[in-house]
């Protein structure tokens, strides 16, 4: 495995950072990651993250994340959005004395899988999972069937045997 990283704008405030793992033409399994971080208030920051992973063919993500900090430093909460995985997640922690403290986790999942047979048959898996709500858990599947004009070529398929009408030969003892 490697990996390359490399700051492009480090300021007082913000950051831009670029990452490449496995960045290799020879074969296609690569991800890319570039990263915006900005903290303008103290004890507030915000990141923007791209990635494109082209070990699962062509996919990309985008997360979003907050970030706040007490002054003491003795609670942090946090905030964080994967549009790509339709996630919704925030953290609380709180240090109420040396030997005690608190955090709570609460996130909204949702995932959807689409697993394509052929160009015109799909099959869908969906689920969620709702932590504001106790015990709140959906799943869902579906079958996609769709017609189309084009020839079976067109549509990536392989070419269809010709189907014969008439018989060759016969042959009579």
């Amino acid at each position: 495995m490697l990996q390359l990283e490399h700051d492009w704008h480090q300021g007082q405030d913000y950051s831009l950072n670029f990452k490449a793992v496995n960045p290799t033409p020879s074969n296609l399994s690569r991800i890319y990651i570039l990263q915006a971080q900005l903290s303008n208030q103290p004890g507030h920051s915000s990141m923007l993250q791209l990635e494109h992973d082209h070990t699962k063919g062509q996919d990309y993500s985008l997360n979003f994340k907050q970030k706040y900090t007490g002054s003491k430093k003795d609670w942090i909460a946090t905030a964080q959005a994967q549009l790509s995985r339709i996630l919704l997640q925030t953290t609380y922690w709180h240090k109420l004395s040396d030997k005690v403290e608190v955090t709570a986790d609460l996130q909204v999942l949702s995932a959807l899988l689409e697993q394509k047979f052929a160009p015109t048959f799909m099959l869908l898996v969906s689920g969620e999972i709702d932590h504001f709500k106790l015990n709140a858990a959906k799943v869902g599947i579906g079958v996609i069937i769709e017609s189309s004009n084009l020839p079976p070529e067109e549509m990536g398929m392989p070419p269809q045997l010709p189907m014969f009408k008439h018989r060759l030969a016969q042959i009579s003892v």
